[in-house]
């Protein structure tokens, strides 16, 4: 690779730069809602989707999981098994989503 004799100084090697008249970049991160949390907690929490919508989709698939295997085990007789684990877990966030929203604001 070649250097040009007027990009650097004498006897100094190539580096990073430091651009001070360079723009600052201001990164606008959105909000989260804690009424649009419950919302979707409340009408689709059995999916998952305010998991999602909380930045936490390894936890929204394990709830789409659940549900699917509630809806597997259900001509067997079975469905109570996935299906508490989920009713557990959407009561935990009924009082966690809150926390959650104030921990993604504060970012």
């Amino acid at each position: 690779m070649a250097y040009s004799s007027g990009s650097y100084q004498h006897g100094s090697a190539p580096g990073p730069r430091s651009y001070v008249n360079e723009p600052t970049r201001v990164v606008y991160v959105n909000r989260k809602s804690v009424v649009l949390t419950y919302v979707l907690w409340f009408f689709l929490g059995s999916l998952g989707i305010h998991k999602f919508y909380l930045a936490q989709p390894i936890q929204g698939i394990f709830y789409l999981l659940l549900t699917g295997l509630t809806g597997l085990l259900a001509p067997v007789g079975l469905p109570w098994i996935p299906g508490g684990l989920l009713l557990l877990l959407l009561f935990k966030d009924a009082f966690t989503n809150i926390l959650r929203v104030a921990i993604l604001n504060a970012r």
